[in-house]
């Protein structure tokens, strides 16, 4: 029998590996048995050019060429970034947050286990002097790279005083697998690490920030989870059949429709068989109205690899606050400072606003409680409620509990807000249900806090800021 290898096509100088570049580079070996174990027709032996493709093809959508490195390579576990002045931070277009003095940073790596029992690698970063709960950004890696893509972005994040998570993807990297799914299965590997992050005393709030693969499957991840602060998404695609029939037509000569859809379902059954999924389901644009978190989305303008179609489609389709930016340079090029500034800019900006939320949302629960007026609770912007007893009423402990004195006047309670404490509600109550409504345990205590002697003593706390645009 023989074994042949397919001829690959010369690879783009600009761009990196990727499930679409590496289709034509890779070699056939004794994989390429079904799992009946006969080996698949020789696509040299079809009279369409499309076969030639096939093993190539199913090979970059979920064996990629897989990121090698080593940990020596991530560099110290401990450093320190160089001082930031104002005039830097203004030239580059950076937030006046970013400038300043910075401390010691560490490295945490470590590794957690996702829902099918493989090791992920992972690793922390953030102040190593730190103490009090701050604002997360988990950075997702594209296909056929790693956590080692974070480094561009790092500094920037963490001059603006956030931690940043990064990890392999199962089947990518350091971690554990051996296939990678486009954003089927990593989305799955998002949600172990959000579960390990809410956990943490040392983290507030969480967003995450995907290129490529990691986009798409932090879109998935974010439209099943309400708790994500801010979502960056740079280059998803929106629908993966539409993608790889394009893409074959900028690398083959035009062929008739049906035969493109003959060889997309052979492939994707060749996936269906060896991973356990079919790419035609990955399908963002399907789900990208269920979104609620305010989001950036990224596209770069010579992209041959994600059409600005898909980014464009997946924004218009977005359900809650986003926007839409072009930035030069190609699918895997490095992104340029004006870009990145823009999105650190604003992922950071809301994970702090939601963070300060949180924190006026703990004053409203630690009120409600405190004055006895609810022994049940329910807000208006989640259909799930809960329930706390009395017993545990008790051992609520507030990040902050002021005395005011009574207010004058009213005060409008924005959406965002009742969001917020409806949210902390049901971290609190673990899933019981609430029978009674705290809107107006909420309005008393906003009220109380719209005293002018309470302003001035909560001058200096991180939500006063908050509160006066509530007021």
């Amino acid at each position: 029998m023989r074994n042949q290898e397919a001829t690959p096509r010369p690879r783009r100088s600009t761009e990196k590996a990727s499930f679409t570049q590496e289709r034509c580079n890779v070699e056939r070996d004794d994989s390429d048995e079904d799992l009946g174990g006969q080996r698949n027709s020789d696509p040299k032996e079809f009279p369409f050019p499309i076969w030639s493709l096939y093993s190539s093809l199913w090979k970059a959508i979920i064996r990629p060429p897989r990121s090698d490195y080593t940990v020596d390579q991530m560099g110290p576990v401990r450093f320190r970034l160089p001082p930031f002045s104002p005039a830097q931070a203004a030239s580059l277009g950076a937030p006046p947050r970013s400038a300043g003095e910075n401390g010691v940073y560490e490295r945490r790596d470590f590794r957690i286990w996702n829902n099918h029992g493989q090791a992920i690698s992972c690793s922390h970063f953030l102040p190593s002097d730190t103490f009090e709960p701050l604002p997360c950004v988990v950075y997702l890696h594209g296909s056929s790279s790693s956590r080692m893509d974070v480094f561009p972005v790092l500094p920037a994040l963490l001059r603006c005083h956030v931690s940043v998570f990064a990890f392999d993807f199962a089947g990518s990297g350091q971690s554990q697998g051996e296939f990678v799914s486009l954003g089927y299965y990593e989305e799955q590997d998002i949600e172990c690490v959000l579960r390990y992050l809410r956990r943490l005393d040392i983290v507030s709030t969480v967003g995450l920030w995907g290129r490529s693969m990691g986009a798409v499957a932090a879109l998935i991840r974010a439209t099943q989870d309400p708790e994500l602060g801010a979502c960056v998404f740079e280059s998803p695609f929106a629908d993966f059949s539409s993608l790889v029939k394009g893409t074959i037509a900028n690398y083959v000569s035009p062929i008739p429709d049906f035969i493109t859809d003959m060889a997309l379902s052979i492939v994707s059954r060749e996936v269906l068989q060896r991973h356990g999924f079919d790419p035609r389901w990955l399908q963002p644009i399907k789900q990208a109205p269920w979104g609620i978190c305010s989001a950036l989305f990224g596209a770069a303008s010579e992209d041959t690899l994600v059409p600005f179609s898909h980014v464009k489609g997946l924004s218009e389709a977005w359900g809650g606050e986003c926007s839409l930016r072009v930035f030069e340079g190609s699918h895997c090029e490095t992104r340029p400072e004006c870009w990145l500034w823009e999105a650190v800019d604003f992922i950071t900006s809301e994970l702090h606003m939601a963070e300060e939320l949180q924190v006026v949302a703990d004053r409203v629960v630690h009120t409600a409680f405190e004055r006895g007026h609810t022994e049940s609770l329910r807000g208006p912007c989640l259909s799930r409620t809960i329930t706390r007893s009395s017993s545990e009423a008790d051992e609520l402990t507030p990040r902050c509990s002021p005395q005011q004195p009574d207010p004058k006047g009213d005060v409008l309670l924005p959406e965002k807000l009742m969001c917020a404490v409806e949210e902390h509600l049901q971290q609190i109550g673990h899933g019981k249900v609430i029978e009674q409504s705290v809107t107006a345990a909420i309005e008393e205590y906003l009220h109380r806090c719209a005293s002018e002697d309470w302003q001035r003593t909560a001058s200096d706390s991180t939500t006063a800021s908050v509160l006066r645009t509530v007021i």
